[in-house]
């Protein structure tokens, strides 16, 4: 949904993720059940609290919010931010200490150039066929927020993710509490309310499907994260052997406040 936006007032990248769209249906279905997820999990959540005790209320309710916040701030950010864009403007701001270039003996040994944008290819940079540059520690092209997922925004990437996973099924729990209660525990009448019952099963269908969805991104994300590989190393099999703590502070820092406070860019 974010990303759709973002394509509507950048047409000429419109037009290549359009064709990325088409080359990968897969992708679509599942960014449309995720985006309609997203939209019905609010409604859920909504008909969930009335099964909730009103301390329960008190708690979820704000809990939920903040969840809510921390997403969008997350994904919005995510989305319009470089996410490490292999550049000459970045390689001129970067040759005094070059920490692209870290992993080599000497700043005199030969970069591998990348075959496609022509620019000096630093260690586990990849190019994306999507935006057509190369990134650093690039992990893989989202089409959901339309833009490529690397070493700059990946931390918001896996926040945002960590967020929506919460909020989709503690909604999804609670919306099936508030129906369990409703249909058995008092007298709700089905083909009395049979319109309002097919939207809020329909509703719960979408945010299931989304979850699903979702879940897996998650926990692919958090798996890879601490194992210190990006998608795309998973992929072509290549591994550092970084330990989880090292891998952790390499992809989301050292600050773990930040993480679970802190909003827009570090």
């Amino acid at each position: 949904m974010i990303g759709w936006i973002l394509r509507a007032i950048n047409l000429e990248k419109g037009v290549q993720h359009r064709v990325h769209f088409v080359r990968d249906k897969m992708d679509r279905r599942g960014l449309l059940i995720h985006n309609l997820g997203l939209v019905s999990l609010v409604i859920n959540f909504i008909v969930g609290t009335t099964a909730m005790s009103d301390s329960l209320r008190l708690y979820l309710v704000p809990f939920f919010s903040y969840c809510l916040y921390q997403f969008i701030t997350c994904a919005v950010t995510c989305a319009s931010m470089d996410p490490g864009y292999i550049t000459q403007k970045t390689l001129d701001q970067n040759v005094k200490d070059a920490p692209l270039y870290a992993s080599h003996q000497s700043f005199t040994d030969p970069v591998p150039e990348c075959g496609f944008c022509c620019y000096p290819k630093p260690v586990r940079s990849h190019h994306c066929g999507t935006c057509d540059l190369c990134v650093e520690r690039f992990d893989h092209h989202c089409p959901y927020l339309d833009n490529c997922i690397g070493a700059n925004n990946f931390p918001y990437f896996f926040k945002s993710n960590m967020y929506a996973f919460t909020m989709e099924w503690l909604a999804l729990s609670f919306w099936l509490k508030s129906i369990i209660y409703k249909t058995v525990f008092t007298s709700f009448n089905i083909n009395r309310n049979i319109f309002n019952y097919f939207v809020l099963v329909l509703t719960a269908v979408y945010q299931l499907g989304g979850s699903i969805f979702n879940a897996r991104v998650f926990f692919r994300t958090v798996y890879l994260t601490f194992k210190g590989q990006t998608l795309v190393e998973k992929k072509k099999k290549i591994n550092f052997g970084l330990k989880p703590k090292d891998a952790y502070k390499l992809f989301l820092g050292k600050n773990w406040a930040w993480f679970l406070i802190r909003t827009g860019k570090r």
